[in-house]
């Protein structure tokens, strides 16, 4: 009697460096792994049969993830904290509230009003009675209440903070 059949087998094919997107963009060791299909004779796999895909595996975390994974490039510093200052003006903070907060943490005035615009795309709702900026999406100013007209292109003006 002959006991034939195929088992699956896993086999790392090469390690390296990359940016886990789970461990926070850090770089982590990883391993590239093949899974096969092999030909088996009395339980024993002799070569294999296909290929069922591949994967990588952060060493530090343990999550699975497909190939693409080590294209990943990690938001720069500015990324960041141009999402930060995005999640802060779709929340109603007006944008020199936030230019303010960018000074104390010793932003020059005009760097801080360049980021701050930058996330807006120069379009922001201005409240007719406080004049604080909020972005596009925000309809009522946080300070007073007061509805906020129609988008508008920025103007340059002086900021007194």
């Amino acid at each position: 009697m002959i006991i034939w059949g195929s088992k699956s087998r896993e086999k790392v094919e090469s390690q390296g460096e990359f940016h886990c997107p789970n461990c926070d963009g850090q770089k982590r060791n990883y391993s590239q792994i093949k899974v096969s299909s092999y030909f088996t004779l009395y339980f024993i796999p002799l070569f294999p049969t296909e290929t069922l895909g591949r994967y990588v595996k952060c060493q530090a975390c343990e999550t699975n993830y497909n190939e693409d994974v080590l294209e990943y490039v990690p938001p720069t510093a500015r990324e960041k904290l141009q999402y930060e200052i995005y999640q802060d003006l779709i929340s109603g903070m007006p944008a020199q509230m936030i230019i303010r907060k960018l000074r104390n943490q010793d932003w020059t005035p005009q760097e801080a009003e360049e980021i701050v615009y930058s996330v807006t795309d120069r379009n922001h709702r201005v409240c007719p009675n406080c004049h604080f900026d909020f972005h596009e999406q925000v309809e009522n100013c946080s300070s007073c209440g007061a509805d906020l007209p129609q988008a508008q292109a920025a103007q340059r003006r002086e900021t007194i903070l």
